[in-house]
């Protein structure tokens, strides 16, 4: 028979290690890009901006893409806002309406969804954050 003592130690010991294993997830949680993003494919998107999600872990466009006679809405994934930051680009540098061209790498599961190479805006001014 186990005695208390024990049984209290082993409960401390399996605490301590679910809460350090849990600790870790967010660690493997992320990705590189090429996992979910196509490294050596490229599209060209030419469209409206819906919104702007300035917002971590990752920030997101979305982007409204003329294509048959209707809008595609489609969802570019970018980095942080720490790291967006220190490509000069803040939560005012795209605001809905404008339009604007995008690179990108498309989801290797298809969609409507990229991750971002570049966004030209129409006033010629280009926002980017190294590869």
């Amino acid at each position: 028979m186990f005695s208390k003592k024990f049984a209290s130690a082993a409960g401390v010991a399996i605490t301590a290690g679910a809460l350090t294993g849990a600790a870790a997830v967010p660690a493997f949680a992320h990705h590189a890009t090429s996992v979910m993003f196509s490294p050596d494919q490229e599209v060209v998107l030419t469209g409206t901006v819906k919104g702007f999600q300035y917002s971590n872990p990752h920030s997101t466009i979305q982007i409204l893409v003329p294509r048959g006679g209707q809008d595609i809405e489609w969802r570019i994934v970018t980095e942080s806002p720490n790291e967006l930051e220190k490509a000069g680009i803040d939560e005012t540098s795209l605001q809905p309406g404008e339009q604007v061209i995008v690179r990108a790498r498309p989801a290797k599961r298809g969609g409507a969804s990229a991750w971002l190479l570049d966004v030209k805006k129409s006033d010629g001014t280009v926002l980017s954050v190294d590869e």
